[in-house]
């Protein structure tokens, strides 16, 4: 675990390195401020993104007291109490916790109110750069009994952060951090769920809790914001690769891919997957690209790897155009127990799905009639960029 340090006389910070690698920057506090401000702000990618949400209050340090322990920093002031920490294992409570584990950890922001609040709304202001949000919505009654499109309790009414214009390569699919919905708890054990708002043009993040429960509690309450941070590539849904193959649209960039990462939940030693690049045509249409065919992955064993990484038998080329990547699968098993491909839910036309069958090469030439999705499927190109030519550069040369 990478602990919390004490940076100055109002802010800590808790640097997030994974094999030597600095994936995260934590800071609580405020940098810029020469008081404690009872704000979190994460910053990624040497901070060409960040998000910053803290408690509204004007002077958050008259009357306030501020104590760090145990890689806990906790901010008190009146009926509340904020306590910051990271979070680098599992959510020990299964009714709660996404269905993955953030690979690269989680933070926490949990508030506690001491008494009855006069209203049943927390709302927290935010700052964010360089990124945007989706809003993850409740499963619908068709998808809930087709039983094949799982969203954890916790995902529901949740937002997925994403990078507003990157991915691929060191950003993978360009998500920053997953915002769980909220959970509130008395202290007799009682839980209900909040509902989580962000409204990012205004600058504000808001649970509202049921007012019966206000009303009811025992009180002190906590959690109340359930402002828990994930650290993820991965999509927070996953549906079913049930005869047909799903991918998303990506814009390239001109280089070579070396191999194509998927998140996807394997249930069966007969599974086999595949890769595919098409060449967007349409929001429904594409052509596949030459060498576009990953290599087969099997698995002879049961298990739950998420993260797969795909080879290519011979190196596709991409150019600046826009591409579709894919996943299909086959499983020859009596008990059909095809895999899940993770997701979030994004913008219209940002994915797309087509039943296609998995023999032969795994994928057609092209299709067409396929069906547009909203969804951004957890999957990302690692590719090596072509040289950049200078042409004054080669004419120097050509006079020496």
């Amino acid at each position: 675990m990478n602990k919390i340090q004490k940076i100055n006389t109002t802010t800590f910070r808790q640097d997030k390195v994974i094999n030597n690698k600095k994936i995260v920057d934590a800071i609580i506090g405020d940098e810029k401020q020469g008081k404690f401000f009872p704000r979190l702000k994460l910053k990624k990618w040497d901070n060409e993104v960040n998000f910053s949400v803290g408690i509204v209050d004007d002077e958050p340090d008259v009357d306030a007291i501020v104590v760090e322990k145990d890689d806990v920093v906790e901010w008190e002031k009146g009926n509340m109490i904020a306590k910051f920490y990271p979070i680098d294992e599992s959510f020990s409570d299964n009714y709660y916790r996404p269905m993955h584990t953030p690979e690269d950890g989680a933070f926490e922001m949990n508030i506690t109110l001491k008494e009855k609040p006069e209203t049943n709304v927390v709302n927290l202001s935010i700052q964010t750069k360089g990124l945007k949000f989706y809003y993850q919505p409740f499963l619908t009654e068709e998808e809930k009994l087709s039983m094949k499109v799982k969203r954890p309790l916790n995902v529901e009414g949740s937002y997925a952060v994403y990078h507003e214009s990157k991915k691929d390569n060191e950003y993978k699919t360009g998500k920053f951090l997953h915002i769980y919905r909220p959970r509130v708890e008395d202290a007799s054990g009682k839980k209900v769920w909040g509902v989580l708002s962000i409204d990012k043009d205004e600058g504000i993040m808001s649970v509202t809790i049921p007012q019966d429960f206000i009303d009811n509690a025992v009180y002190p309450i906590q959690h109340t914001t359930g402002s828990t941070f994930g650290y993820t590539s991965q999509g927070g849904s996953e549906d079913s690769l049930d005869e047909y193959m799903a991918g998303s649209v990506f814009t390239g960039a001109a280089g070579t891919a070396t191999k194509i990462s998927a998140w996807i939940r394997d249930r069966d030693s007969s599974d086999a997957f595949r890769c595919g690049v098409y060449t967007k045509t349409s929001t429904t249409a594409g052509t596949l690209l030459t060498n576009g065919i990953s290599n087969e992955v099997t698995d002879d064993a049961v298990d739950f790897n998420f993260v797969t990484d795909f080879t290519f038998p011979a190196n596709p080329t991409f150019t600046e155009v826009e591409y579709f990547l894919c996943v299909n699968s086959a499983d020859s098993g009596s008990a059909k127990t095809f895999p899940y491909f993770y997701y979030d839910v994004g913008d219209a036309n940002d994915g797309v799905r087509k039943t296609m069958s998995y023999s032969g090469s795994g994928f057609d030439a092209s299709f067409s009639g396929a069906t547009s999705t909203n969804r951004i499927h957890s999957i990302y190109a690692t590719y090596t960029p072509a040289p950049t030519f200078n042409p004054a550069f080669a004419h120097r040369r050509l006079l020496l």
